[in-house]
């Protein structure tokens, strides 16, 4: 009989050491935990630089309007001989999508999720070709250009480039 007593006394304070370790650490996450913990924040003033280009294997080398970006001397970019800006458009960064047109009757449609709280920005891009669209997702880093290729041809591309500011 004493046995069982022992084991019960032991079994309740294990019980009791555990709450006693275990609540205030529990507490403490719960008052410290936000419900929109990792979720996008809105960003009122952001804006988006969208540069289109056209990417061939012409002889005019690296557009001087695009030449900041030493990105475009390195591959994949480095197999086209001749990249020109064909179009450059800055555009609020927000939830409703703002549109820029893409040579050959194509769309870009960008909107965003906001900034995230390691501060880069969320933003989806839906590019429209002949009725068809893809869905491209990223997060950037204020200033740092991020670029997409499409292929238009054996011999081009289409060069996207978005720097959010």
């Amino acid at each position: 009989m004493i046995p069982r007593r022992r084991t019960a006394l032991v079994a309740a304070a294990v019980v009791a050491v555990g709450f006693l370790v275990l609540a205030p650490r529990g507490a403490a996450s719960a008052k410290q935990a936000s419900p929109t913990a990792g979720l996008p924040r809105r960003a009122a003033s952001a804006r988006i630089d969208v540069l289109v280009m056209e990417g061939s294997g012409g002889l005019g080398g690296i557009d001087p309007a695009v030449r900041q970006f030493p990105q475009l001397a390195r591959a994949p970019f480095s197999a086209y001989s001749q990249i020109r800006l064909v179009s450059q458009s800055t555009l609020a960064l927000g939830s409703q999508a703002a549109n820029v047109p893409l040579p050959g009757n194509g769309n870009a449609a960008l909107s965003s999720g906001g900034m995230l709280p390691n501060g880069r920005y969320e933003v989806t891009v839906a590019l429209t070709f002949s009725g068809r669209t893809h869905n491209l997702q990223f997060s950037a880093t204020p200033g740092e250009p991020f670029f997409n290729v499409r292929a238009t041809s054996p011999t081009a591309a289409l060069v996207l480039a978005f720097v959010v500011r």
